[in-house]
């Protein structure tokens, strides 16, 4: 009889401590902001225009038709970027364990900025050397197709992390 009652209060409790566990939610990323999907989506619209107005390749001779749209994109892909960066992103008791384990190994801790701070960064990063290579050098349409492909990739990371945030 004694270890029925000790096998249903070990159930029990373990049920018990299982419950607490599950209602607590650990917040590791920001709060979802609206303004910044909206923004994503719309310079990201923008900078597939532009792609296509220069798909063929472009001429250094015609850059000054080009830069105010380099500036405008690269103003608004920096702009989301310190807006995605000032978010806080929580601290909770699991991120500094996992930190703390991370130091002892010697690894790189866990970042505290949203993952689409560095898929804009990158944004910025290719639109800037693109715009540099532009005012130089004739681009033929496999050199634009170059800096198309990154900007693709990071602009999609932006926007699904962006968007997965409004759960």
């Amino acid at each position: 009889m004694k270890d029925i009652t000790s096998t249903a209060l070990r159930a029990m409790l373990i049920l018990g401590v299982i419950a607490v566990l599950s209602a607590c939610a650990v917040k590791l990323a920001p709060e979802y902001d609206k303004a910044i999907v909206d923004g994503l989506k719309e310079n990201s619209k923008s900078t597939m225009v532009f792609f296509a107005s220069v798909s063929g390749g472009t001429k250094k001779a015609d850059y000054s038709t080009r830069e105010k749209t380099y500036n405008e994109l690269i103003g608004a892909f920096e702009a989301l970027k310190i807006i995605s960066e000032s978010r806080p992103i929580p601290s909770n008791k699991v991120v500094e364990k996992a930190n703390e384990y991370l130091r002892s190994r010697n690894q790189a801790e866990m970042s505290m900025v949203a993952p689409s701070s560095g898929a804009l960064q990158e944004v910025v990063r290719q639109l800037v050397s693109m715009r540099e290579r532009d005012q130089t050098v004739d681009m033929s349409a496999n050199m634009i197709g170059i800096y198309k492909g990154p900007i693709l990739i990071s602009l999609d990371q932006a926007i699904t992390y962006e968007s997965f945030l409004e759960r």
